[in-house]
């Protein structure tokens, strides 16, 4: 039984460190590792809201594991959630595979549950196998340290207290204690990584290190460590070097050269914008280059220019228009903020900043967007119409400004590359009465 008392001593003292007195949900599969840390929980003095997903993935063992769930919290008096989701349709909808759909669809729910009912941690029985296949998982993506080094007992929203478990642990503490548990029939399939490496890989690896586990958990431990430790370097660095404004933000690349590991800064700096692995090595390779290049993660493009690296978001087309109305004054397009104003007369001197436009020959409401390839515009003194991305480069405009480039329409016809240059059509003329005026604020 001492074992078992060491199992209850374990989950309290990662209670006491998280600082959780109560107010739990448990993320309850009703399997071998979630019926353990249920009963630790209770040995602790803990009522933990039990929460089961069904991904009805099994036809009748789905439900019947449902119905094992419910008993469970009606034996212990225990508050019950349930949800069914269509697991299927949804990983056919989101294009991902059927593991992390049931991963994204109960996270989701688990999450909505916490914030409903104002609870301070969702547990899981996330154990030290867990912890080992996820590793090796990890290293054979290619993962950076930050996966490898796993998962941690407290985040601050989700909590692993059997982290240091094993599953053979666990299954010692369930027959001693006499939990009955459920079984689910698709872990015996090898159809999925994880039980391949299950089933497969590790037991012959155990026999010959018997201590496995507990030694890979150690470098793990170490690389964790490391992590943090790379982690607080990294964001001094950052706070030193990046550059941040409205739009987007940037490096200069002859910084990052001269840093000890720039594949590292540069992994550091794109990991959360979905660039991938070799993305980020091309990106590496280009900063000895003169020329410049583009690099793009679907949400996120960064552009190589001569002196630096920029990364600006890209615009989902409903931020992208706006449409300025003939009462409107004001106009705020990304950082530059305009002052919309009209006059009878035609200032004596032209200021920088500011730009006119006969009144007369727009049509409103204005639309102003963001260019495309095919946008031409007739430039003041010019009889015919160039493309707009042609005069972008004759201005020579950043690669990374480029894409934020708007321009002004009136009546489907381009009056103005904002900030830049005007059209011939809409120009101030002996015959103008009525002047439009923007003014630069900002």
């Amino acid at each position: 039984m001492s074992h078992d008392l060491d199992l209850v001593k374990l989950v309290e003292d990662e209670l006491k460190s998280a600082r959780l007195e109560s107010d739990i949900l448990l993320a309850y599969s009703g399997g071998l590792d979630s019926t353990c840390l249920l009963h630790l929980l209770l040995k602790t003095r803990q009522r933990p809201v039990i929460a089961h997903c069904n991904f009805q993935l099994r036809g009748e063992e789905s439900e019947e594991d449902a119905l094992f769930a419910k008993g469970q919290a009606m034996k212990y008096g225990l508050e019950f959630k349930l949800k069914s989701f269509d697991t299927v349709a949804y990983a056919q909808k989101e294009g991902v595979s059927i593991q992390m759909a049931a991963r994204d669809l109960r996270y989701a729910w688990f999450r909505e549950l916490k914030s409903k009912f104002g609870l301070q941690a969702i547990a899981t029985g996330a154990h030290l196998d867990d912890q080992f296949e996820g590793m090796l998982i990890k290293l054979g993506r290619g993962s950076g340290p930050a996966g490898i080094a796993g998962m941690s007992v407290w985040n601050g929203e989700l909590f692993r207290p059997l982290l240091s478990t094993s599953r053979e642990e666990l299954e010692t503490f369930a027959k001693n204690q006499g939990i009955h548990f459920r079984e689910d029939s698709s872990n015996k399939s090898d159809n999925y990584l994880r039980n391949s490496l299950r089933h497969n890989v590790i037991p012959s690896w155990k026999e010959e290190v018997p201590e496995l586990l507990r030694q890979a958990d150690k470098s793990r431990r170490w690389i964790q460590e490391m992590e943090l430790f790379v982690q607080a370097e990294m964001h001094s660095f950052f706070q030193e070097h990046l550059i941040l404004n409205n739009t987007n933000e940037s490096l200069n690349i002859k910084v990052v050269q001269e840093h000890a590991s720039p594949s590292l800064l540069i992994f550091y700096w794109l990991q959360e914008k979905g660039f991938s692995s070799s993305q980020m090595e091309d990106i590496h390779s280009a900063l000895a280059s003169e020329e410049s290049k583009q690099f793009s993660s679907g949400k996120w493009v960064l552009y190589k220019e001569r002196n630096a690296l920029v990364l600006t978001e890209i615009f989902e087309p409903s931020m992208a228009e706006i449409t300025l109305q003939e009462g409107d004054r004001l106009l705020q397009l990304d950082e530059r903020r305009y002052e919309v104003s009209f006059h009878e007369q035609a200032p004596d001197t032209y200021e920088p900043g500011i730009n006119y436009f006969d009144a007369d020959r727009l049509v409103f409401p204005l639309r102003f967007r963001r260019w495309k390839d095919g946008d031409r515009i007739q430039l003041l003194g010019m009889q015919g119409r160039k493309k707009i991305s042609d005069v972008l480069i004759d201005l020579k405009v950043d690669a990374s400004k480029k894409s934020s480039q708007f321009l002004m329409e009136s009546d489907g016809e381009v009056q103005w590359l904002v900030g830049h240059r005007q059209a011939e059509p809409s120009k101030l003329t002996e015959d103008t009465r009525k002047l439009l005026c923007f003014r630069l604020l900002s």
